[in-house]
């Protein structure tokens, strides 16, 4: 069986996990990441193909205001969108819910701490900034919310 990352953490993928390969620009294909007819292979049935993207662009705070930091998003227990009385809840705690395909995703509206007084990363370059942040957008459903300011796009490839 083949070994790489999965949703799960777990290293080894099943057939029911659905595991996007994405391509960057700057970063290039992810490595280590087996072929379909591989996968195929190692899975003895029918694997799903997601679409794959190629991101262009730059992060251009001076355009889009830092956008992205100044909240996020988090997937939560869908009871939590459910519910109603808990939906309610979080609403009153200035927390969005929203429901992705089969996914329920918390738009929690906090700015990072790093954002210094003109809205740019204070820690921009130092080894104490997240990856994540380099790497946002990673797929088009990242821009959810940010669409319109973010210079990033995305082009099926």
């Amino acid at each position: 069986m083949t070994t790489w990352p999965t949703r799960s953490g777990r290293s080894t993928a099943t057939a029911d996990e659905r595991v996007p390969v994405l391509s960057f620009e700057e970063h290039g294909a992810l490595e280590g990441a087996p072929s379909l007819s591989r996968l195929r292979r190692d899975m003895g049935r029918a694997v799903t193909v997601l679409p794959m993207f190629t991101r262009t662009g730059t992060c251009q705070p001076d355009v889009c205001g830092s956008a992205c930091c100044r909240s996020l998003w988090l997937e939560i227990n869908p009871f939590y969108r459910t519910d109603p009385d808990l939906s309610n809840w979080v609403r009153l705690h200035g927390i969005e819910l929203v429901e992705r395909g089969d996914r329920t995703m918390a738009l929690v509206p906090t700015p990072c701490r790093a954002l210094d007084d003109h809205g740019r990363c204070g820690i921009y370059g130092q080894p104490e900034r997240p990856q994540l942040c380099g790497a946002f957008p990673a797929a088009p459903a990242s821009l959810d919310g940010v669409e319109a300011v973010c210079t990033y796009r995305f082009t099926e490839t």
